[in-house]
């Protein structure tokens, strides 16, 4: 017999949260994530040893560093494929073909079907095939959390917050090898990781129970010096206590009156001091070149709008035609969409972030996971249309936006059927 839940009763768990969750030491970080989250977390080992700096011509061609990641991605794509059968795989193929991820899946697809028209045929489809394992292997990862921790959504957040330190710590290795010891007492330290930082920043911030770590990942955010993830906290922090408790929403005209008052006080140089910090002066003329590289992408693209240039290659060979002086992307997601895919591209981007934010209003989630998942999905747009990401192969800001928005779908979805059970129980 249908009966109606008052708030107390469908709030899903919420006391669940609320409760002080204990350190979950190192040994259960991996333990936790299981088989999926091993390859994952062995992609960071990995790129210690395979990044290097060459001439942008030679995108395509085979090195030592390249047949290592052929191996690992080949490892992981057996791993995938044995994975299908299986229960896990299952769950993991409704996560990817239900809204939103049904539109970041397809994507995908259609970039291995631009093989067919791209210069680089087998460049192409690698690239294409490479973005379809992390998309599978990340989501098996959710799926082996959201279980292993008993359906606790507080773990998988945490969780997050210990691969962004995880990350970080590869990075400061990769840098000391790159660079030497002595970088580690400059500023740049800050900045390592700083894609991911940035992504899990609002994850630390309203949601981790680990305050210590959560206090970490705001020092290097804050320190990085990294423009777009300024612009990202700003707005995706009136984003998030606009959804917020009470107490949030309280705050925010408070904060929108200091920002103001700031910039009264101190006019455009306060603007200058943060969110145009390091360039000449404020403007999208200073932005290191990218608003002339997004027009001239744009114009090459109107070019060809039905099907593009073929993914990433097409990207690449388009950028390098005009001597752009080595530049690999259009730094943004939706402009190397459209220059790899076609018009379709970029707008099943669109529809994948305008679902994902639909789907985190919908579900019935505790206030705190509300606010910091849709300041989450803000600040993913902001490094997606300023960075390397979504749009091209599986570098910048691609790995974190992916995980970060799978691992809310998964909470999301599964509060919903929750909610949805309890209704007709």
């Amino acid at each position: 017999m249908n009966h109606i839940l008052d708030n107390k009763t469908i709030r899903f768990t919420s006391t669940m949260y609320m409760r002080p969750y204990p350190l979950i030491v190192l040994r259960e970080f991996f333990h936790k994530g299981g088989i999926p989250g091993y390859f994952f977390l062995m992609g960071d080992i990995i790129s210690v040893f395979t990044t290097r700096q060459r001439d942008p011509e030679l995108y395509a061609s085979v090195d030592k560093s390249s047949v290592i990641t052929l191996a690992y991605l080949a490892i992981c794509l057996f791993y995938c494929i044995f994975s299908l059968p299986t229960i896990q795989g299952k769950k993991a193929l409704r996560v990817l073909t239900r809204k939103p991820m049904i539109f970041l899946t397809l994507y995908c697809c259609l970039c291995v079907f631009s093989s067919l028209w791209s210069p680089r045929i087998f460049y192409t489809g690698f690239r294409a095939i490479e973005c379809l394992i992390y998309l599978f292997l990340i989501t098996l990862l959710g799926i082996n959390l959201k279980e292993k921790s008993n359906k606790q959504e507080q773990e998988m957040v945490e969780w997050v917050i210990l691969w962004a330190l995880w990350v970080v710590f590869w990075g400061i290795i990769q840098m000391v090898k790159a660079l030497g010891i002595s970088s580690l007492a400059t500023i740049d330290v800050f900045a390592t990781g700083g894609r991911v930082v940035g992504m899990v920043v609002f994850f630390a911030f309203f949601i981790s129970r680990r305050h210590i770590l959560a206090a970490i990942l705001l020092i290097f955010s804050f320190l990085s010096l990294i423009n777009k993830i300024y612009f990202g906290f700003i707005f995706g922090l009136f984003s998030a206590l606009t959804v917020g408790n009470i107490k949030m929403r309280i705050a925010l005209p408070f904060l929108t009156g200091t920002l103001i008052l700031v910039f009264i006080l101190f006019g455009m140089t306060s603007i200058q001091k943060t969110l145009w910090y390091g360039y000449e002066d404020v403007g999208w003329r200073y932005t290191n070149g990218r608003d002339y590289i997004w027009l001239y992408s744009l114009d090459l693209a109107l070019q060809k709008p039905i099907l593009g240039y073929g993914f990433v290659t097409g990207e690449k060979e388009a950028l390098n035609s005009d001597n752009m002086g080595g530049v690999i992307s259009t730094h943004n997601c939706f402009l190397s969409a459209f220059l790899g895919v076609g018009i379709i591209g970029p707008i099943l981007l669109f529809l994948f972030f305008m679902e994902l934010i639909r789907l985190v209003l919908r579900a019935n989630l505790p206030e705190r996971f509300r606010a910091g998942m849709m300041g989450t999905i803000i600040m993913a747009l902001c490094l997606s249309i300023t960075d390397p990401g979504i749009g091209g192969r599986v570098y910048g800001s691609w790995i974190s936006v992916v995980l970060t928005s799978v691992f809310m779908s998964i909470i999301s979805w599964n509060n919903l059927i929750q909610c949805s059970n309890r209704e007709f129980s």
